[in-house]
């Protein structure tokens, strides 16, 4: 398929309501020109129109973004759960090459926060650890709909142990 609509319609049209169908979400189009962050909701309002039950959205550690993307996509009309995805910080050289790839806007509160440690994993998991949790509550406390939370694991539990247990 070319593009995550054409998946969509496809399961639709040959399993009906059989299955429950995630699409993803990209909160970050803060930073694209406004035409191409446009394109990307209209995108987005294509895979629910077409079938999706759900979003599960790309990393974010910047609430305020997040919380107006989620306000963008209430307002094109996208009424279906959005789950925002969760990456705990367990290194700071994880942390670094995770939002580098990734391109995501770190805000400088986690930074100052973070780099004076970054030579200490244990103290960076412990930092990052806080940080996320009260993203976490900010997000669970935003009165924006969001009834969950998705964790990205990366195969390492114990961030997402830790995170909960915060």
């Amino acid at each position: 398929f070319s593009y995550g609509v054409d998946l969509v319609r496809h399961i639709r049209a040959q399993y009906g309501d059989y299955f429950d169908i995630a699409v993803a979400g990209y909160p970050q189009t803060h930073q694209l020109p406004p035409e191409e962050a446009a394109r990307e909701m209209r995108y987005l309002k294509e895979k629910v129109d077409a079938g999706a039950n759900f979003i599960f959205t790309q990393m974010f550690y910047d609430i305020d973004m997040f919380i107006g993307w989620v306000h963008a996509a209430r307002a094109a009309g996208i009424t279906i759960p959005i789950v925002p995805g969760i990456m705990p910080i367990q290194t700071w050289n994880g942390f670094q090459k995770a939002t580098s790839l990734a391109k995501i806007t770190v805000p400088q509160f986690f930074l100052d926060e973070l780099e004076p440690h970054k030579n200490n994993d244990e103290k960076v998991r412990e930092l990052g650890t806080k940080l996320v949790a009260n993203l976490c509550r900010q997000i669970l406390d935003a009165n924006i709909g969001i009834k969950g939370l998705h964790f990205y694991t990366m195969n390492l539990e114990k961030g997402c142990r830790l995170l909960l247990e915060e």
